[in-house]
């Protein structure tokens, strides 16, 4: 039956949604059931998006508290909108039984003015209203795939950043309002308050490195490219682009660009070398087990980073037929390994190295049956389950007590670039077999150095003598 709601069953306000606000992802507009209803109770709502005194659009949901208004409606920043929310029809479970439309309720009243504090964990951060409203703005990171030790870090130099200009008395939005000096001087200030440590509210003494500051600012821009692109505020002035054409001696012309920004800290070179072939085979016989072989085997093979090597997978990710190991992001295996950049990869192995992988399947096949990732614990009581960093960074530290040979995974990446590099493959190739988003990531890898740049450039020269025909302006 329907029929006008009775009066037993509605008192002033009972039926009024509340809340009604903007959940934070994408255009979702949300609200809670009325404080009156019953468990069993459904609702027909009816939600309206105003601008200003106009009604942009009205949208009708049964049962649900939440409903999407697409992005041709929603044009402008979220916060110019007001959202209306009403009650149209009820079924009621219980006495009186039945579907009644909804008289004289009122409508919920239009959003409180939210007052937000910064939080995070360790996989987002967000602001957080009293009403429930959250603003995500680390979520996109872990959208696109990013490891979670970047996702953390992101959160922490937006806390860190928010916590800044709190204390510094500076509003967010104000920020890039500001002129390009007084930009520069307010992210330099804040890369040292970084440095001394006032970030830091705990009782650690440990100084924030110069690389690690840096970071917590890219974050921080990256944060503002965010805002910038979705409309809260205007782009930083600091971030454009500086753009001059100039002309040599001769008259030829050429665009120079450079970043505004010129205050990151000085940052001290990473001094990790390659792993050399001498090395390797003194750990290897050293080695009281196949797996620990295998493992440091295809490091040293395919250049795969220690998660993307933990995280292969021996029922998918082994081409058994050519001989090739590939890399595939997943986020949910059971030793929480991953591929850093929700990338794909593969690599050849050589014959021999492919032969001694099947050997080390034969020997711990059982144990193996258990579960599908390549390398695993073979002994005590987790025997059968998959290994993990921590397991293989002990495992190197024993093999440097025993040989007096320092080992890491990133020394036999470094070592696999190298020698790559020494048997004459292209740099593009070996930034696409490391899975380098920047090229100039793989010359560090590589450690070329400027002698190595004169003597490169002295045999070109050699080998080209003629070049141009200058001998004959002469």
């Amino acid at each position: 039956m329907i029929a006008a709601l009775p009066l037993s069953v509605s008192a002033a306000g009972e039926y009024v949604p509340g809340n009604p606000r903007w959940s934070g992802y994408q255009n979702q507009v949300q609200w809670d059931r009325p404080a009156g209803a019953a468990s069993g109770d459904s609702f027909e709502y009816e939600a309206q998006l105003l601008l200003g005194d106009d009604v942009v659009e009205s949208k009708a949901v049964e049962i649900d508290t939440y409903l999407f208004f697409t992005n041709d409606v929603v044009t402008r920043p979220q916060e110019e909108y007001t959202i209306r929310v009403r009650a149209r029809w009820i079924m009621i479970v219980g006495d009186p039984d039945g579907q009644y439309m909804v008289a004289d309720v009122g409508e919920a009243e239009p959003p409180h003015e939210h007052s937000y504090t910064q939080k995070h964990d360790a996989a987002q951060h967000w602001q957080a209203c009293s009403c429930g409203e959250r603003l995500n703005v680390a979520k996109h990171k872990a959208d696109a795939n990013r490891s979670p030790n970047t996702v953390r870090r992101l959160a922490l130099s937006i806390c860190y950043y928010l916590n800044y200009l709190d204390q510094t008395g500076t509003e967010l939005l104000q920020v890039a309002k500001k002129s390009f000096e007084e930009q520069s001087s307010h992210f330099g200030q804040f890369l040292y308050w970084l440095v001394e440590g006032r970030h830091i509210t705990d009782n650690r003494t440990a100084k924030t490195g110069n690389g690690t500051c840096n970071a917590y600012l890219k974050d921080v821009f990256g944060f503002f490219l965010y805002l910038a692109d979705n409309g809260y505020t205007e782009p930083l002035r600091v971030l454009a682009y500086n753009q001059i054409t100039v002309s040599n001696a001769v008259g030829v012309k050429r665009t120079i660009r450079s970043k505004s920004f010129k205050g990151y800290l000085k940052e001290k070179d990473r001094n990790v070398r390659a792993a050399q072939e001498p090395e390797i085979i003194d750990i290897l016989r050293a080695c009281t087990n196949l797996r620990d072989q295998l493992l440091l085997l295809l490091l040293a093979e395919t250049g795969f980073r220690i998660g993307e090597i933990l995280g292969v997978d021996y029922t998918k990710d082994i081409d058994y037929e050519k001989q090739v190991l590939k890399v595939y992001f997943r986020d949910d295996n059971d030793n929480e390994a991953r591929a850093k950049n929700a990338e794909y990869r593969s690599a050849k192995i050589s014959r021999e190295t492919f032969e001694f992988l099947l050997h080390y399947l034969a020997e711990y096949r059982r144990l193996l049956q258990r579960q599908s990732l390549l390398f695993i614990n073979i002994r005590g009581e987790t025997a059968g389950k998959p290994m993990r960093v921590e397991s293989v960074y002990d495992m190197l530290d024993r093999m440097e007590e025993k040989t007096g040979i320092k080992l890491t995974p990133h020394m036999l990446r470094r070592y696999y670039a190298v020698s790559r590099r020494d048997a004459g493959w292209a740099l593009e190739l070996i930034q696409l077999a490391l899975g380098h988003k920047h090229l100039d990531t793989t010359v560090k890898y590589l450690g070329i150095l400027d002698n190595q740049l004169m003597t490169a450039s002295r045999e070109f020269y050699e080998k080209h003598s003629d070049l141009y025909g200058i001998k004959d302006l002469l």
